[in-house]
């Protein structure tokens, strides 16, 4: 799954790190073609530390009605966060960054508070970088309901809240462990969407791990190289393909499906429904392919 989550080349990261990390739907010509993934980053942040591995990879997506307020702990990992909808005020109890999006004339840019005040605000399309060690507390400021997707990084076997205030509801969509972490490697989290008989086939090997979630549509995932496991939706009935899966196999990813793909990992896949799939992924990039590539 390596070019459908992560195509990520250098050109590409030249240019994310360019205009800031809002860059929506991107193709060679700057228009997707047709019958290709359509690729939007949410949110893109270099941590200052990351937690050695193995670590847990973790996506979920938090909901808050209105004037909810929620005090989340410092966590020993780094966290990535975007507005899904909504607005927020946030106060941190250290610093943090935030990446604001901004057009100008039709072309997607970023302003970025890389050390905001103690409060600050999210609104739909922001994205927030909180390193570990650092607590923050997430309101509902508006009058309607407000989301966020959060993506972190965390020792395995850490221990997360499970205890959350009435008004927010939290989804858990995906976890996973990552045997090597790359350090001074950049979060990525990314929406793919794929249309019907779009394929992206094996390429190269994973330099970072990865997380992926299918939040819509089918797709025909195939292993050629590397350690991934899969894992179905609970109640489907279709086991979860073993931790150390090595060779070409081939498995079918449903609405709820999530794979964690380890370093080295060499995927492709393929949508097989009449419909565009959607997927969330979460990787780490390490820096080899961040700044301008020479040539």
């Amino acid at each position: 799954m390596h070019r459908l989550p992560r195509l990520l080349s250098p050109l590409f990261i030249a240019g994310l790190l360019a205009v800031g990390p809002f860059t929506a739907w991107v193709s060679a010509q700057g228009t997707p073609a047709a019958a290709q993934p359509q690729l939007e980053v949410l949110a893109f942040g270099v941590p200052p530390t990351l937690p050695s591995a193995p670590a847990l990879l973790a996506l979920a997506r938090f909901t808050y009605a209105p004037g909810t307020t929620y005090p989340e702990p410092a966590q020993p990992g780094p966290q990535l966060g975007y507005v899904e909808t909504g607005t927020f005020t946030v106060h941190a109890s250290g610093p943090v960054e935030v990446q604001h999006p901004v057009t100008t004339n039709g072309t997607p840019t970023s302003t970025q508070e890389a050390s905001p005040a103690a409060e600050t605000t999210l609104a739909a399309g922001d994205t927030i970088l909180v390193p570990s060690g650092i607590a923050v507390t997430f309101q509902n400021s508006g009058s309607a309901t407000a989301s966020i997707l959060g993506a972190g990084v965390l020792p395995a076997g850490a221990v997360v809240p499970r205890t959350f205030p009435a008004g927010l509801t939290v989804k858990a969509l995906a976890t996973g462990v990552a045997q090597a972490v790359p350090p001074t490697s950049a979060l990525v989290l990314r929406r793919d969407i794929v249309p019907p008989g779009a394929a992206e086939p094996p390429q190269t090997p994973n330099r970072g791990p990865l997380l992926a979630y299918v939040e819509s549509g089918s797709l025909a995932y195939t292993l050629v190289q590397g350690d991934a496991r899969v894992t179905s939706p609970q109640g489907s009935g279709t086991p979860p393909v073993p931790p150390t899966a090595v060779g070409l196999s081939v498995e079918t990813l449903n609405p709820g499906s999530s794979v964690v793909e380890q370093v080295g990992v060499i995927s492709g896949v393929r949508n097989i429904r009449t419909q565009p799939a959607s997927v969330l992924i979460f990787f780490l990039e390490p820096p080899m392919f961040r700044g301008t590539p020479t040539t």
